[in-house]
């Protein structure tokens, strides 16, 4: 049994890293930060965030639970598993979700903080969104964001059904919460998924749960970019459905283009676009293929482009386009590809709906002209073809100057 840890009396006579210096037992190093975490001294004191980081690192010395983070979280007039550092919020709350080791801890922390309007830094409307996309991948073990939320209470009629690998998982876990979770699920297939009879008398489901989780994922990723780390695995994923596209395809959107749309909806501050554009890149460098034309969208047959120039917010699609070439691979001795780069690089909204003023479509074309100059001679055949098709260069209307 684990000595009792009188950490009220540690903190108030200023002891803690004394103490915490001396300390070699894991179990005890993990059940003093617990009691740290809901210390009474943090009712008129505020923690320091370094000292905050050393006592996280130690919960994660004991397996986190479900049961544990709400067991701590009763013993604080806040009801949340941690003191408030204000300003620093956000930051523990990424803290916490990266010692977690199973997805259902995170639904306990999740609805704690929507339940709490006193944090500066986290939206309680937006606390499931991150505390998902803080979890590590492990931790999600391939599962998607619409089947986890159903192991939330109440959250049936706020959330898309989750697509079957989701059900799957659902169904096997081992969680207090899988049994109430399993019935909330079987209750609103029988009372949301109908069957839509055609006049020719062909059923057609009326909800693609799989469209649906393919969607939420991509729009995932692409918070990501911003806001987290690249999980490869997942990107993986995004590949192969986008290598799995055909002409004249009915299969949707692609990843990247989805990737986009949401983008283009949302705004992220421009001081994070350089971070971003890395983990785009190191995406592409592992996986190159997402540079290939989409053969199911002719109308905008290279959705890595835009994706990128909706990274790269600020710089024209030309310089984006040149930042792409090191992954293109042998993308770039394709006459097609240079064409539907050339077709790319028109002007286009940027995030949160904005354009580039310095957008200049002709510009673009003759930045890179100028500026891929470590091509191969097959590879400068392959462009001065594609983005130069004969008798086109300098047409009044052939595109913006």
């Amino acid at each position: 049994m684990t000595p009792t840890v009188d950490m009220d009396s540690i903190l108030a006579k200023a002891e803690w890293e004394q103490w915490r210096a001396k300390q070699s037992d894991p179990e005890r190093i993990a059940a003093a930060a617990r009691a740290w975490c809901t210390s009474s001294y943090w009712k008129n004191h505020t923690p320091r965030l370094e000292v905050w980081k050393i006592v996280v690192n130690d919960l994660g010395m004991a397996i986190f639970t479900d049961a544990v983070l709400s067991e701590m979280a009763e013993m604080n007039d806040h009801r949340l598993p941690f003191p408030p550092i204000p300003l620093f919020e956000n930051e523990q709350v990424q803290d916490l979700c990266r010692i977690m080791l199973n997805a259902d801890t995170a639904v306990a922390l999740a609805e704690r903080l929507e339940e709490s309007n006193s944090l500066l830094t986290v939206d309680p409307s937006e606390a499931p969104q991150q505390c998902w996309d803080f979890l590590s991948a492990p931790a999600r073990r391939g599962i998607d964001f619409a089947a986890w939320q159903w192991l939330f209470s109440g959250r049936e009629s706020q959330v898309p059904l989750p697509s079957q690998p989701g059900v799957a998982w659902l169904t096997s876990i081992k969680s207090p919460r899988r049994a109430e979770a399993l019935q909330r699920l079987e209750e609103a297939y029988r009372g949301r998924v109908t069957v839509v009879v055609e006049p020719e008398g062909d059923p057609a489901p009326a909800v693609d749960t799989e469209s649906v989780a393919r969607r939420e994922r991509n729009q995932r990723l692409a918070r990501e970019l911003f806001t987290g780390y690249p999980d490869l695995d997942v990107w993986k994923q995004v590949r192969e459905d986008a290598c799995a596209r055909q002409p004249e395809s009915s299969a949707g959107p692609h990843p990247l283009a989805e990737m986009t749309e949401y983008l283009r909806g949302h705004e992220f501050s421009v001081a994070l676009d350089n971070d971003a554009w890395k983990r785009l890149a190191y995406v592409f460098r592992e996986h190159p293929r997402l540079l290939e034309i989409d053969r199911a969208n002719p109308a905008s047959p290279l959705p890595a482009l835009e994706l990128a120039c909706s990274v790269r917010s600020t710089m024209t699609p030309g310089n984006v386009a040149l930042g792409l070439l090191p992954f293109a691979g042998a993308c770039k001795r394709s006459e097609s590809w240079w064409k539907a780069v050339r077709l790319a690089l028109r002007p286009m909204p940027r995030r949160d709906g904005f354009h580039s003023a310095n957008d200049r479509w002709l510009t673009a074309i003759q930045a890179l002209k100028l500026h891929a100059r470590d091509l191969d001679p097959i590879e400068q055949a392959a462009m001065n073809i594609g983005l130069f098709p004969a008798g086109t260069w300098g047409r009044s209307g052939d595109g913006q100057r």
